[in-house]
């Protein structure tokens, strides 16, 4: 993953949208804080939930409440009103310490997502952790790696006259990433579980 504005400053968000020309989205943001950390095994053991839930309620948020989520075994899905699959996320195996713990998910399907070709071995990821640093500061991200997004593919050549409105589309696309991935960090902050000490 790439890290984009790596210089900021704690507390704020390293915001970093990059969209390559082969239409992926690739980005990675940051927040930290200082704030609270779970000591015992039971509340450490539930930051996973915690860090799943407030990714899901920004995204509900940001979908005006559209989206509905449902866990199933190995995986999340996000639905549209209706039933259509707008977002499939399939697990991926947790990495969890006592100071660090990362959710991941490989994004496979969804009205979303774009297919990847089948001569393109590469599979899109979202990476949400969490990890605890010196000063009782904790530092949170979300990253998505070489995701395929409908609104960032490619316009066939009859289409190029229109290159301009779709470039339009993408930029707005990626802005609305941001500001998803940039409202589940602030809400891990202000969680009880991990929230800012005041």
């Amino acid at each position: 993953m790439q890290v984009l504005f790596s210089g900021a400053a704690p507390g704020r968000d390293r915001t970093g949208p990059l969209v390559p020309p082969a239409g992926e989205l690739n980005s990675e943001q940051h927040r930290t804080w200082v704030g609270r950390w779970p000591a015992d095994g039971p509340a450490l053991a539930a930051l996973p939930d915690v860090l799943e839930r407030s990714y899901v309620r920004s995204l509900r948020r940001y979908s005006f409440g559209l989206l509905r989520y449902r866990r199933a075994p190995g995986r999340v899905d996000c639905t549209l009103p209706g039933g259509a699959l707008f977002l499939v996320l399939d697990d991926l195996p947790l990495l969890a310490g006592p100071a660090r713990i990362e959710r991941r998910w490989r994004i496979v399907s969804g009205l979303l997502g774009r297919p990847s070709p089948q001569t393109d071995p590469a599979q899109a990821i979202l990476a949400l952790g969490v990890e605890r640093l010196a000063g009782g500061r904790n530092h949170a991200w979300i990253g998505v790696t070489a995701f395929r997004s409908r609104f960032l593919a490619p316009l066939p050549r009859f289409l190029l006259a229109v290159r301009p409105v779709w470039a339009l589309v993408g930029w707005l696309y990626t802005g609305y990433h941001a500001r998803a991935g940039s409202s589940c960090l602030r809400a891990l902050a202000a969680s009880p579980e991990l929230g800012v000490v005041r």
